[in-house]
């Protein structure tokens, strides 16, 4: 089932469907851009240092409300995927890599921000939820 297993990001799969008129299997190629992933998983580790370092700076008083919220969930995000894009010299990750820090943003880090997580303890979060989103992100299917 499992050809050609050299790379582990370049991985054949056998599809078990088989045609109608003729005995042929049909085989997809999965391909995971490398270099992709790699920026997928810092802009998620940017992201949770970014994010809980703000949060650390603007609930000195025991809570985050209004502006000092909005100060934190909007921009950083999107300067950690600034920094990554500049980082790679590649503009054209831009996008892609703001639409991850924000998914990276609302799926783990809100929770693990609610549930009163220390700074360490989101960094780790965002590169999971980096390396989630871009590994969602990056595949591309290639029937061959």
């Amino acid at each position: 089932m499992w050809r050609n297993f050299n790379n582990p990001f370049q991985k054949y799969v056998e599809n078990e469907y088989t045609h109608k008129k003729s005995d042929k299997k049909s085989l997809f190629f999965i391909r995971i851009s490398e270099g992709f992933f790699l920026a997928a998983v810092l802009t998620g580790l940017l992201t949770g240092l970014f994010v809980a370092s703000a949060q650390e700076l603007f609930s000195r008083d025991g809570e985050l409300g209004g502006v000092e919220a909005l100060f934190v969930f909007i921009p950083t995000p999107i300067f950690a995927a600034f920094f990554v894009s500049m980082g790679f010299r590649r503009s054209h990750i831009n996008r892609r890599m703001i639409g991850i820090a924000y998914l990276t943003l609302i799926i783990p880090l809100l929770g693990i921000g609610m549930g009163g997580a220390n700074v360490l303890q989101q960094i780790i979060g965002g590169s999971l939820g980096g390396a989630f989103w871009g590994f969602v992100l990056s595949i591309t299917l290639k029937k061959s």
